[in-house]
């Protein structure tokens, strides 16, 4: 708690490795807490997790401000510089 009596807001950022110029076809993750809830999915737009304050899940965060989160993620190889060719149906 700040002094105001107002709850100090916490995000963390999760930086798997993305490209944040490029939205989609690279990696994302599931963030888990200790427990084994799920929070919520990170991508290159949408990287933060709020630990405490408005909009976080209760408990994920101490008084202390220590917490311990798990993440599940997955890479997709990068395909923008190898030349591909349309399907027979034009994708």
């Amino acid at each position: 708690m700040s002094e105001s009596g107002h709850e100090t807001e916490i995000d963390l950022i999760v930086d798997l490795g993305w490209n944040t110029s490029v939205s989609g076809g690279q990696c994302e993750g599931l963030v888990f807490a200790k427990d084994g809830r799920a929070i919520k999915g990170v991508q290159p737009m949408n990287a933060w997790v709020c630990l405490q304050g408005k909009g976080a899940m209760a408990g994920l965060c101490d008084g202390k401000g220590t917490f311990r989160l798990y993440v599940e993620a997955g890479c997709n190889p990068m395909l923008f510089n190898i030349p591909q060719r349309s399907t027979d149906l034009g994708e």
